[in-house]
């Protein structure tokens, strides 16, 4: 399974049904009751978004776990906005992955090539089945099959043997962690070392006046990002255009409640960007950027994706709070305890986990060039390890823990960038 859709494990299903509700009763629930009989876990929106649960949010947990991707091409389904984004989703993980790995598994449902053709060309040029009410059958035995001989055993099964061989809690399990708080920091700004915690909802907008200030606010406290930009857009009728709002299960719910600008979500090297439109919201569990206007992008952090904040406030280090502000994380800081945690996760973490602190680390020297002569060495160090960290992820059998020659390679490369991020920071390199 690839990421590109952003770095997200949990409940996995062996496929997404995507589909117009022009199809749902004739095609749709019928083929979804097929191929769960044959003992693949579908995620289908009727069985798993129940009362009270955000549309959006939902589906877009289900688009990030699961393997593959069957769409119901109809006339209808390509005129619809939500159906539109669940095939894009899939599309890009399809033409961004392995050539021979299929994702993306389109059945035609009273459409042809030719209409297909007219709205992607890429589309149109991958295989695809036609669907009517007569063939349900066959085609979930095609479907079972691809899924079956890509992957192996269904997810369903998986699970269940998993279920067997370990009882929770085993001393052997991977460190389980409870949800980390995220927090909020203004790239390229005057108050970059600046840090807003998101414990309540966090609202940013541009004030009015000349000066285009951009701010965040939470619980009445107005903070300066100390960033211009006037492609920001205001408050409306005492409403932010863009708010984070801390999840239930530790995550981060963006918000465009009518941003002028589409905001674009931003994972790092191997992870392609996601949109957010105006009027939708995306849930987000791992450490990326947030691009909310032409000069203004803030970086989302989770404690345990990088350090827990808040155990360093009023430490040596000089690290200061007031209310949701943290200030005074410097670069050294910022390095000792990403590292740690990193060597912490190795030993300790699950596999899923080394990736994310590799990604953050890789995307900290990006952020961060300095002036030493090993510098682009350590970057393209950190690179190659996250490319080759999200092939084994991906592949048949990826792995169940950090392998013992990961350990080394951090090891290493963790001297390497602690050496460059030592108490004597070097100037940014230009």
């Amino acid at each position: 399974m690839t990421k590109a859709d952003g770095p997200a494990r949990g409940v996995r299903y062996d496929a997404f049904i995507s589909y117009g509700r022009d199809e749902l009763e004739t095609v749709v629930r019928p083929l979804y009751e097929h191929l769960t009989g044959m003992g693949l876990r579908i995620w289908f929106d009727k069985e798993e978004v129940k009362i009270g649960d955000r549309i959006h949010s939902s589906i877009n947990r289900g688009l990030g776990h699961s393997d593959y991707g069957i769409v119901v091409l109809s006339e209808g389904f390509l005129k619809r906005r939500y159906t539109i984004w669940e095939l894009e989703a899939f599309l890009i993980r399809q033409l961004e992955g392995d050539e021979s790995q299929k994702v993306l598994l389109p059945l035609y449902f009273g459409i042809d090539e030719k209409t297909v053709a007219e709205y992607s060309y890429p589309l149109a040029n991958l295989h695809a089945d036609t669907i009517t009410e007569n063939n349900i059958e066959e085609v979930a035995e095609q479907l079972y099959e691809v899924i079956v001989e890509d992957r192996g055993e269904p997810v369903a099964s998986q699970i269940a043997e998993e279920d067997t061989e370990e009882t929770p809690g085993s001393p052997d399990e991977p460190h389980a962690e409870p949800p980390p708080t995220g927090y909020l920091s203004p790239l390229g700004s005057s108050n970059e070392d600046r840090h807003v915690l998101i414990e309540s909802p966090v609202d940013v907008y541009r004030r009015g006046g000349d000066r285009y200030e951009v701010v965040a606010e939470t619980d009445g406290q107005v903070i300066d990002l100390g960033i211009r930009d006037a492609s920001v857009s205001r408050k409306k009728l005492g409403r932010a255009p863009v708010a984070f709002e801390p999840g239930e299960d530790g995550g981060v719910a963006l918000h465009n409640d009518g941003s002028t600008n589409p905001l674009t979500v931003e994972y790092g090297v191997g992870v392609p960007p996601v949109t957010v439109p105006a009027g939708e919201e995306i849930v987000l569990a791992d450490t990326c950027t947030v691009r909310i206007g032409f000069n203004t992008r803030l970086k989302l952090e989770f404690g345990h994706d990088t350090f827990g904040i808040e155990e360093l406030v009023d430490s040596e280090d000089g690290v200061t709070r007031d209310g949701a502000v943290v200030e005074g994380v410097s670069p050294a800081v910022f390095v000792r305890e990403a590292v740690d945690n990193l060597l912490y996760r190795a030993r300790h973490g699950s596999p899923d986990d080394c990736l994310k602190s590799v990604r953050n680390l890789h995307a900290f020297l990006d952020e961060h060039p300095v002036s030493v002569d090993d510098y682009d060495d350590v970057r393209d160090e950190l690179e190659r390890l996250v490319t080759r960290l999200d092939a084994e992820l991906s592949g048949p059998d990826p792995p169940d823990r950090p392998a013992p020659g990961w350990v080394e390679q951090f090891e290493l490369v963790s001297e390497d960038i602690e050496r460059m991020y030592g108490r004597e920071y070097p100037e940014p390199s230009e």
